[in-house]
């Protein structure tokens, strides 16, 4: 299915104040969150996860940009928040900050449900399809705009496993582009894979795939202006 609505926006001039900075590489797994405002333990850069680097953590927010950095997580790494406690956030981006969210690995908030249950023998599962509320993949939320890409590259898992929980939210202006080449999952009553409800000045691209999984769920919601171009030509479910 493929939805085009308006015209598209440039928006490439934006990344040259995150742009500029030289980054942090974390190639193990780390157990304690990240700051791009302290990456170095004493000033703020950008990050990067590369190699067999990660995060694991079971509650809080595993990174958050909080300063005019980049955030990449490349294919094979990991930002994962286990068993995770309500309120969880993979990767916060706070507002009022000129930044980029590239994820080519993993962003996985997840529940305490090993199986699904399928609890009158018919085929199909039933639930609970999870436990605790209000996770986040990626949160953009927070006073002022943010300035920059969110992009779920083709390599990309974001997975959240909450009830009323968002795989990506957007809750604060974006102003860039939000694009998913990627894999996005959400298991949870009232869960949303991609979730607007703020002003996106740019394009918004939905071109992997999305499924949200639970009663009441839904795998994208769209629920402010977007300047640019919505294109869906990926799967939803």
């Amino acid at each position: 299915m493929r939805k085009l609505l308006a015209a598209a926006v440039a928006i490439a001039p934006l990344m040259a104040a995150a742009g500029a900075h030289a980054e942090v590489v974390i190639s193990t797994v780390r157990t304690t969150p990240i700051l791009t405002s302290n990456a170095t333990g004493s000033a703020a850069d950008n990050i990067r996860f590369s190699g067999s680097g990660g995060i694991n953590l079971s509650s809080g927010t595993a990174v958050t940009i909080d300063s005019s950095n980049t955030v990449t997580i490349d294919s094979g790494t990991n930002v994962n928040v286990q068993n995770a406690a309500d309120n969880s956030i993979g990767v916060l981006i706070n507002g009022g900050v000129t930044t980029g969210l590239t994820v080519r690995g993993q962003i996985l908030v997840s529940d305490t449900i090993g199986d699904y249950p399928d609890t009158d023998s018919d085929g199909d599962l039933d639930g609970p399809w999870a436990t605790g509320t209000g996770k986040y993949g990626v949160r953009v939320a927070g006073p002022g705009a943010v300035t920059g890409n969110v992009l779920i590259d083709t390599s990309g898992v974001v997975q959240v496993e909450g009830n009323n929980s968002y795989a990506i939210g957007v809750e604060t202006a974006l102003i860039g582009n939000l694009n998913n080449y990627g894999t996005i999952t959400t298991y949870g009553d009232n869960s949303v894979g991609i979730r607007s409800t703020a002003a996106i000045t740019g394009n918004v691209t939905v071109d992997g795939s999305v499924s949200a999984n639970g009663a009441g769920a839904s795998a994208v919601s769209i629920g402010n202006d977007v300047s640019g171009r919505v294109t869906v030509q990926g799967s939803l479910t």
